[in-house]
């Protein structure tokens, strides 16, 4: 037989987590089996001694005092002590009631409460966390950045334009930054400026294909004269296309005339 068909044979013992928390794992215990056999065997107040707890569940005398105390101090159970009478060996006999609206409340304020306490203790914590991870990526950009300028610039100049342009352009574009810088180097100072003055205007221009990086450095796409043959093409193209749906919508409008 299985594991799990070994445990499935006796019943689970259920522990509210939040209520555990509060009062403790034994007394949480305790008040369940309280619970079970009020609901399930004793339909009211109810007899047991201190041994048939402690053979039910597992603890000690000790343990099974202090839990008592624990749920009588929380006002979740009434408890009269007795001794069982003609026993020839003295056990100590406890007449339990469960204060139930008291039990109902401290459940019910568990329940409303426990999104809360997650919210309170585990969201800031991932907030945290993904602060720290965004935090260490900018780093480590930053880090690649300035390991860049101080290997292929003898000054600032080159790299601050490079990468104000590489803010700029679309992530999926820009590919190997260090080779990008090389060729962006070449250029003199007046078109290096260029490229990030033009560079919006560019984006415009070609939205829905966006040449690499390095193309568009090695290409002059933000020279003038690529831009205004650019600015022309779309000009046509759209003109074009306004010229085939006025067509079309003039067919449509004198069918019924023609016909």
């Amino acid at each position: 037989m299985e594991l799990k068909q070994l445990i499935g044979n006796n019943a689970y013992w259920t522990i509210n987590k939040t209520i555990a928390k509060q009062y403790g794992l034994n007394a949480t215990l305790v008040l369940q089996h309280l619970i079970d056999l009020e609901e399930n065997y004793f339909k009211g107040d109810f007899w047991q001694t201190s041994k048939s707890l402690q053979e039910s569940l597992g603890l000690s005398k000790y343990l099974i005092s202090e839990s008592l105390k624990s749920l009588i101090k929380g006002d979740l159970i009434s408890v009269e002590n007795k001794v069982r009478e003609g026993s020839r060996v003295i056990s100590k006999v406890y007449h339990f009631t469960l204060l139930k609206s008291n039990i109902s409340k401290v459940f019910n304020q568990c329940q409303s409460t426990d999104l809360t306490d997650i919210s309170k203790d585990i969201l800031p914590l991932k907030v945290k966390e993904f602060d720290r991870v965004d935090k260490e990526k900018l780093n480590k950009e930053k880090l690649n950045k300035e390991n860049i300028l101080d290997v292929t610039s003898d000054e600032d100049y080159y790299g601050k334009i490079f990468f104000k342009i590489v803010d700029n352009y679309p992530a999926n574009r820009i590919g190997n930054r260090q080779h990008g810088l090389k060729k962006f180097k070449l250029l003199t100072k007046d078109n290096a400026k260029l490229a990030a003055t033009n560079l919006k205007r560019y984006l415009s221009l070609s939205e829905g294909f966006h040449k690499s990086l390095q193309n568009y450095i090695i290409e002059e796409c933000y020279s003038e004269d690529w831009l205004k043959a650019e600015e022309t093409k779309n000009n046509k193209q759209n003109k074009d296309k306004n010229n085939v749906t006025n067509a079309k919508s003039f067919t449509d409008k004198n069918r019924g005339f023609y016909d």
